[in-house]
């Protein structure tokens, strides 16, 4: 994977907004976890990806005591998602 320099500092602005855009989300905080952490966010292009659907995203790792712990990375696979624009 290659680090696409233009996309990812803008989503580290959007990842440094969110919780402000918290309330605004359609379900109740009840739903939400009791502390807000910002997730380390960076867009990447992908060379290979072994995968049998069109994966644009990813968020790492999937279990939550290890998230706890170590934290977690979100990763935009960004051109996969452009593949996905209709022409």
């Amino acid at each position: 994977m290659l680090l696409d320099a233009k996309l990812t500092p803008i989503l580290k602005t959007l990842v440094s907004n969110a919780e402000n855009f918290l309330k605004y989300l359609p379900w109740s905080a009840e739903f939400e976890k009791d502390k807000y952490e910002k997730p380390k966010f960076t867009a990447v292009d992908v060379l290979q990806l072994g995968y049998g659907g069109t994966c644009i995203g990813l968020c790492l790792p999937h279990f939550d005591k290890i998230k706890e712990k170590h934290g977690f990375k979100n990763m935009y696979l960004s051109n996969s998602a452009v593949k996905l624009k209709p022409e």
